[in-house]
């Protein structure tokens, strides 16, 4: 008896109805082109979002100065009623002391260099009755108010000092 002949089933390729995918050669990089479409791509996303990032960081240090002259000002008031010793607080042209104070993280007293980091800014003027100087009594109350600007890349600040409540406040 013979063996029935076995007809070996045609490959995948030759098959009828069956769609062939040819096969590519490996990709390994970009193309020049790709390339520069994505240095352009860059190039206009950098060049809007430079300016924004900019102005948002002199907003940043303009207010964050304000801040700390105002939490300062707060900072000797407390001081005062809670020691029941008088405060002051001298502006010059960079910054600031708390002379009764002693500073924090080193030997000396409470001084404030505003013209370095992080702040880099600067105080143009500094009124408390005529001079750059306020003093809380025992009771908190300042000497006179007055105001202080605060100038930082070139966006101003002021911090007043209500003579009354001796408050400080931050106006735009």
């Amino acid at each position: 008896m013979s063996r029935p002949v076995r007809t070996q089933r045609p490959r995948r390729e030759e098959r009828p109805g069956v769609l062939v995918c040819a096969k590519s050669p490996a990709r390994r990089g970009f193309t020049i082109v790709e390339l520069v479409i994505v240095g352009i791509i860059v190039a206009i996303m950098a060049t809007v979002a430079v300016p924004r990032f900019a102005a948002a960081q002199v907003r940043y240090r303009a207010d964050l100065v304000a801040q700390r002259v105002l939490k300062d000002l707060e900072l000797a008031r407390n001081r005062a009623m809670t020691t029941s010793k008088p405060v002051s607080v001298v502006f010059a042209a960079s910054g600031y002391t708390l002379a009764s104070e002693r500073h924090l993280d080193r030997a000396g007293a409470y001084a404030v260099d505003l013209s370095a980091e992080p702040y880099r800014a600067s105080i143009p003027a500094a009124n408390f009755g005529g001079d750059a100087t306020v003093v809380f009594d025992i009771y908190g109350q300042p000497d006179t108010g007055g105001e202080v600007t605060l100038l930082a890349g070139g966006l101003s600040r002021r911090i007043t000092l209500n003579a009354t409540s001796g408050k400080p406040d931050i106006q735009p």
